[in-house]
């Protein structure tokens, strides 16, 4: 009897553990079933904007092939291409790595994008996403970007370049991160569900035998910021 009573405090002493990792390793296999029915590539729905630019430095030109890159002592970089038919729900999309960014249209400013000099923005690494709203008047004109690296240990560069309505490029990313999409909701459902047993037990001044209430606010802390830290 000692021994049974034993193992059913174990038991549910880490059954909000148990609940856990059950969840989520069913979330997981579920979650992989379901992006098998998804296109994996972000890319895959997105219209490319990479043909036709041109790169100057120092006044030398040269055809542009993506993905970009330049050395460490290039400070100023512009590329320049001809705008086909655009709307005004279009958006120049690209993704650079930390850079300062100013745009022309037939040599008017119409977007100027500079990152902050100071903090720790420049010891960040990664790529950036940078949208750059167009108009339908922009339709068969040059476009220009001028580009400065954020720093002299920075090396600019751009993956990739697209036109489409930033709400297309969205969906793309959630389409194609739809595994960490659903195991963050999971999470999140969970931290939610553990806050509320957390709530209930300071409020009604309940107290489990065996797991203090203390315990399901920790839970509920795990879940919460590991969901938001893969959102």
């Amino acid at each position: 009897m000692e021994r049974f009573k034993f193992i059913r405090n174990v038991i549910i002493k880490y059954l909000p553990t148990i609940i856990t990792c059950i969840g989520f390793v069913i979330v997981l296999v579920a979650a992989v079933i379901l992006n098998s029915s998804y296109n994996s590539n972000m890319n895959s729905n997105l219209s490319y904007y990479e043909d036709g630019w041109t790169v100057i430095i120092s006044g030398k030109e040269k055809e542009a092939v993506f993905p970009l890159g330049f050395d460490y002592d290039v400070k100023e970089v512009t590329i320049k291409n001809k705008l086909g038919i655009v709307s005004d729900t279009d958006c120049l999309i690209l993704e650079y790595q930390y850079q300062d960014v100013d745009a022309y249209i037939d040599g008017e400013l119409i977007y100027d994008f500079n990152n902050p000099k100071s903090g720790n923005l420049h010891t960040v690494l990664g790529t950036n996403i940078l949208s750059i709203p167009l108009k339908a008047e922009y339709s068969n004109k040059t476009i220009e970007l001028i580009m400065t690296p954020l720093r002299d240990t920075k090396a600019m560069a751009i993956k990739h370049m697209y036109i489409t309505p930033p709400g297309d490029f969205l969906y793309s990313i959630y389409q194609n991160n739809i595994v960490q999409l659903v195991i963050a909701t999971f999470l999140l459902v969970l931290g939610t569900f553990y806050l509320v047993i957390y709530i209930t037990c300071k409020v009604k001044k309940f107290q489990f035998e065996t797991i203090p209430s203390e315990f399901f606010f920790s839970f509920f802390t795990f879940s919460f910021f590991i969901a938001l830290w893969i959102i």
